[in-house]
Formats: C-alpha cells, sequence, structure tokens
C-alpha cells in the first residue's frame, strides 16, 4: 500500500498536510505528483467555508461529500509509473491511483507549468462557446483573474473583435494593454463612461462575468447595449445574490446566461463532447503557453501558507503553484 501526502481542509481557514493510505484498484496506474495548481476561485470557497451542499457530482477532484475535513483539487500534473507525463483531475496529494481513461497523456508541446491552466482553459473554452462572439462587436470581460486572463486570451486571437477588460487590479492594466484590450480600472475611472467612449454610445454586445461579484455583475448590466448577452461564469459558493431586474435589464431585454464547464453546451450541436472540447484545449496550451501567469510556488508542504497567501488577495498575485519537488 502506498500512503500519500494529502491536503486536507478540516475546518474554516484550517488547512492540514495529513497522510493519505492509497489502495490500488484494477486496471489503474501509480501517478506520482510533480507540480500542482490552486484555484483561487472554487478553493478558497472550501478554504473559507462557503460551499453548497448537493454539488459533489458536478466537482472533479473531490474526494467525499461535502463536509469537511475533505480533500479536493483538480490540477494535478504527474508521471505515472511508465515515465509518461500526465494530467490528472487529482486532489491536492503527492502521488495517486488512476484509471488510464481518467489522465491526459501530455507531449512535449506542453510543459508542466502549462498543463496546470488545463482545467481553466477547459473553463474559458466553454465561456467563449456559450458566449459565440461575433466579428465587429464589443466584448467586455470583467475580472481578471486566472479564467478572465485565459477567456481574454482567447478573445484577443479574435479578429475584429473590440476586447475591454476590467478589473481593480492596476497591475491587470500592462497585461490587457499586451493583449490589445482596453483596460478600464472601475476605481479610477467611470465604467459607464468609459464604455459610452469606446463604444460610440452604443453599448456592449456581450460580456463575461469571472469576478464573483453581485455589484460588478449589475454595473455590466448598467452598460449592456439592447439585446445583449452576459455569461455569468462566476460560482458565488453558498452567497446569495441580489440585482435589480426592473431597469436595464427589462428594458434593454438583457439575457444574462450561466456558462459551467462539466456539461458541452447543447447548442453546440452533436459534434460537441468532452473529448473534442479537450483536444482543442490542448492545442490552446500549447499556443498560448499560460505558465507566464504563474506568479507564486510553494512546496507542497507549505499548502497551508499558500492558501493563507491567496485569501489575502495580493496585487499581483495570478496563480499560486504547489512544487511537489521543492524541498
Amino acid at each position: 500500500m502506498n500512503v500519500a501526502q494529502a491536503v486536507y481542509f478540516v475546518a474554516p481557514q484550517v488547512v492540514e498536510i495529513r497522510e493519505r493510505p492509497l489502495e490500488p484498484q484494477k486496471d489503474t496506474v501509480f501517478i506520482r505528483s510533480l507540480v500542482q495548481g490552486i484555484s483561487a476561485g472554487t478553493e478558497l470557497h472550501f478554504y473559507r467555508g462557503d460551499f453548497p451542499s448537493g454539488m459533489e457530482g458536478d466537482l472533479p477532484g473531490l474526494s467525499k461529500r461535502l463536509e469537511y475535513p475533505l480533500v479536493y483539487g483538480y490540477s494535478n500534473v504527474g508521471i505515472d509509473e511508465r515515465g509518461r507525463r500526465v494530467f490528472g483531475f487529482a486532489p491536492h496529494q503527492t502521488c495517486w491511483y488512476a484509471n488510464e481513461a481518467d489522465l491526459i497523456i501530455l507531449d512535449d508541446s506542453i510543459s508542466n507549468l502549462d498543463a496546470v491552466f488545463l482545467p481553466n482553459m477547459e473553463t474559458a473554452l466553454g465561456i467563449l462557446q456559450d458566449l459565440q462572439p461575433i466579428l465587429g462587436e464589443t466584448i467586455a470581460v470583467m475580472g481578471l483573474g486566472m479564467v478572465g486572463l485565459l477567456v481574454a486570451e482567447l478573445l484577443s486571437r479574435q479578429r475584429w473583435i473590440n476586447l475591454i477588460l476590467v478589473d481593480m487590479k492596476e497591475s491587470r492594466r500592462p497585461i490587457a494593454e499586451g493583449l490589445g484590450a482596453v483596460f478600464i480600472n472601475p476605481q479610477k475611472e467611470s465604467l459607464a463612461e468609459a464604455v459610452q467612449k469606446v463604444t460610440g454610445g452604443r453599448g456592449l454586445d456581450r460580456a463575461v462575468n469571472v469576478s464573483a461579484s453581485a455589484s460588478a455583475l449589475q454595473d455590466l448590466m448598467e452598460v449592456m447595449a439592447m439585446e445583449g448577452l452576459i455569461i455569468e461564469a462566476s460560482w458565488y459558493g453558498s452567497r446569495p445574490v441580489s440585482l435589480s431586474l426592473g431597469g436595464a435589464f427589462h428594458r434593454r431585454r438583457l439575457t444574462i446566461k450561466s456558462s459551467q464547464v462539466s456539461n458541452v453546451g447543447g447548442h453546440l450541436g452533436p459534434g460537441w463532447n468532452k473529448k473534442r472540447r479537450m483536444e482543442l484545449v490542448l492545442r490552446a496550451l500549447s499556443e498560448i503557453q499560460p505558465r507566464r501567469y504563474v506568479t507564486d510556488h510553494f512546496s507542497f508542504a507549505q499548502a497551508p501558507r499558500a492558501y493563507e497567501y491567496i485569501s489575502k488577495g495580493h496585487e499581483n498575485t495570478i496563480q499560486v503553484v504547489l512544487d511537489c519537488e521543492q524541498p
């Protein structure tokens, strides 16, 4: 029997490293972890204790029911017993067993750090498929965390789309400008006035909210064009959301649509499934090479400190990784 070192969420804002016995099942392979990505969105809900019940089936990498103590995580890059570099939607632990069909084999065009972004890239591609951008439109992304930045990366590759990126962290400005986008910091200028100026008074055709902020969603509603579409891609956990629907939402016939990565949208037609989307994810990782967004490295033993660090929302932090080979 192998024993893994695993990250356990044991109570709100309490994370511990514990041993976790591993029992191999028939036809599974053994994987040793190399590097893991921490989600500053979903995982912080577990860290803070504001997760709803009844979502177990929607969360890959969840070890059990949504109650403490639990093991979670879904971005694990390792090397299997055959010497292949693989990605697995596995919890934060130093080794694991998996069925061959649940592993994604990585080729040389994707580095270990690029592979850490696989779940976020799959989410971003799903958002774009739900958004269905049209050439010539003005589209905004609200919230430049990791998913928002990858959505922006993908949109910036769509020629003849006018892209606006919105975030309250001024450190995101040079990134936005590097993508050829207009950057708006609502703490420094009026969102409404800036959008009016960029669009010539028309408003936004489409927008993506990945800020996990209801007030940001409300602000987006106020700057949308007639019959505009907002993709709400945030996960609010157990927090209730209050919106005013009597103004712009009603008058402009707006649509707010949820995007969630667990399923492929039926509007794409029968030719699309998760396997086909994953092929596109791997291509995007190879071409975009998002490893430049890794800002902070922690050893696996430092995981409790890493979560505390992320929860403080540092200005320049984008993606935090756990390095299993770092002492």
